[in-house]
């Protein structure tokens, strides 16, 4: 405690012209400056570590949508290139059936005609039922496209209710 009264008495000479209130505040202040600084900086870091988080999913959404941008361009041309090919050819199609893939029913003698077309690319085996929306389009009975396309009575009930040009099952 004497050691802090001889330092007060040797700073009495430059304490007296302002009241100890003032310089008592004033120390206060200057500790709530640097208290504060410190805060400043672990949020000016907290901020840095988040705009580069930021920064770095920025740069994969851009890589993503330069990748889907050249899906997009590739699908149009495409597309186009479908466009340009000539339609679908009428040619005679032998029915192809795998022993899993039989006609639920066979088809009556008397029956009427079939539709025979198929498409240019002989692929139809590998898509029965894009075969068999094509046979219900150019007006083949839910029997024909069974026995042309090989697949179950429902799926090709279900074709034609959906894709017959009179929409009649």
């Amino acid at each position: 405690m004497s050691a802090l009264n001889a330092l007060l008495q040797q700073l009495a000479p430059l304490l007296s012209p302002l009241p100890l209130w003032v310089w008592a505040s004033s120390v206060l202040l200057l500790l709530l400056l640097v208290w504060n600084r410190g805060r400043a900086r672990r949020r000016f870091r907290q901020m840095q570590i988040e705009l580069d988080r930021i920064r770095n999913e920025m740069r994969a959404m851009t890589t993503a949508a330069v990748g889907v941008g050249g899906k997009v361009r590739e699908i149009e041309r495409q597309q186009r290139q479908l466009k340009q090919q000539p339609p679908l050819a009428i040619a005679p199609v032998k029915p192809v059936f795998t022993e899993k893939a039989k006609p639920e029913k066979t088809l009556p003698q008397s029956s009427p005609t079939v539709v025979n077309f198929r498409p240019i690319a002989d692929d139809y085996a590998a898509h029965p039922y894009d075969y068999a929306i094509q046979l219900a389009r150019h007006g083949a009975s839910v029997s024909e496209i069974i026995y042309q396309s090989g697949i179950s009575h429902h799926e090709a009930k279900l074709i034609h209710m959906l894709h017959a040009v009179g929409k009649s099952a």
